[in-house]
C-alpha cells in the first residue's frame, strides 16, 4: 500500500527506527554478511548462521508478540492515516479571487487579503 504524504512516511521511518533501528544499516550489514560467506544455492542455512551467531541482529518474536505487534502496526496506520485525512481536510488551501490586473491577479490585493489588511 502507498503512504498518502512525504510526513506520513517519514512518521513510519521513524517509527519503525525507534522499535527496530536503521533499515537500511540492518539491511546493509545483513547483504555484507550473507556476500562474505557466499556459497551457491540456498542461503536459508548461512542465514541461520548468522542469526544463531549472533553475526546480524535478529529479533524473535513469540506467536503471541507477533499478534501484539500486528495489531499495534494497524493501530498506528489507522490513526495516522485518519490523522492526514483530518489535517487534509483542514488545511486545503485555495487562492481567493481578488482583482485583476492586466497581467493578471493584483499581488498587492492578494497580499492584502492573505493578511487580512
Amino acid at each position: 500500500t502507498a503512504v498518502a504524504s512525504a510526513e506520513a512516511e517519514e512518521a513510519l521511518e521513524r517509527h519503525i527506527a525507534s522499535l527496530f533501528g536503521d533499515m537500511r544499516a540492518l539491511q546493509r550489514d545483513l547483504l555484507e554478511a550473507l556476500r562474505a560467506g557466499h556459497r551457491d544455492g540456498d542461503i536459508r542455512p548461512r542465514l541461520q548462521d548468522l542469526v544463531a551467531d549472533g553475526e546480524v541482529a535478529s529479533v524473535r518474536l513469540s506467536v503471541s508478540h507477533l499478534r501484539q505487534l500486528a495489531l499495534e502496526a494497524c493501530a498506528f496506520g489507522f490513526l495516522l492515516g485518519s490523522d492526514e485525512a483530518d489535517l487534509g481536510m483542514s488545511v486545503e488551501l485555495t487562492l481567493p479571487s481578488v482583482g485583476q490586473g492586466p497581467q493578471g491577479p493584483s499581488l498587492d490585493l492578494l497580499r492584502l487579503h492573505i493578511f487580512g489588511a
